[in-house]
């Protein structure tokens, strides 16, 4: 995820048109003062671990938000911090839950809507900490939870609908040298070949 964090005088913006991948909302316009603006990117790689993504985020955002005593957060989406999105109900996802998390660490939060093309207009305070950008990465612990170990049973299917061994059928003949040749066993007059290729 990428992360442009402006701490604002004040943001206003309005959803102009939608996309095709635009949320449904009501609300297409709104504004806000005194507000920590986070412009943020949910990237393909972010998929892997989708809530360990939004918990640094949220870690993220509430330490900057703390150090510059502001209450009020506006989020953002910005898809022009990326050149590798997410899928759009991926994205959505992560922006609710951000919006869910820092709702009840206390904050007032508004979020602009995913999915439209927005005009807005914002003022920068320009004190040293006032622009702020941010890379976050799906934990190493957070995608191997994610993936499940595969595993392969072999076997035969005949016409009748039965299920046989494998081994019943290592012959010889064209089946079996077939068999032999997915399996990656040496097979007469050819060369073995492992699966993984």
């Amino acid at each position: 995820m990428r992360l442009l964090l402006i701490h604002s005088d004040f943001i206003e913006y309005e959803a102009k048109k939608r996309t095709g991948m635009a949320e449904d909302t009501d609300l297409l316009k709104d504004s806000a003062e005194e507000a920590l603006v986070v412009f943020c990117a949910v990237e393909a790689v972010d998929e892997d671990d989708l809530p360990g993504v939004v918990e640094q985020a949220l870690a993220e955002i509430g330490l900057v938000a703390d150090k510059l005593s502001v209450e009020n957060i506006v989020i953002y989406p910005y898809a022009h911090l990326s050149s590798d999105l997410s899928r759009p109900d991926a994205a959505v996802w992560v922006l609710k839950a951000m919006e869910t998390g820092l709702r009840d660490s206390g904050f007032f939060v508004k979020r602009a809507p995913f999915g439209w093309y927005k005009s807005f207009k914002i003022s920068c305070k320009g004190h040293p900490l006032s622009e702020l950008s941010k890379t976050i990465l799906p934990s190493e612990e957070g995608a191997k939870k994610e993936k499940k170990e595969v595993t392969h049973e072999f076997f035969v299917l005949t016409p009748d609908g039965k299920k046989h061994e494998v081994k019943d059928f290592l012959d010889d003949s064209p089946f079996g040298c077939l068999l032999k040749k997915e399996l990656g066993a040496p097979t007469i007059g050819g060369e073995s070949r492992s699966m993984s290729a």
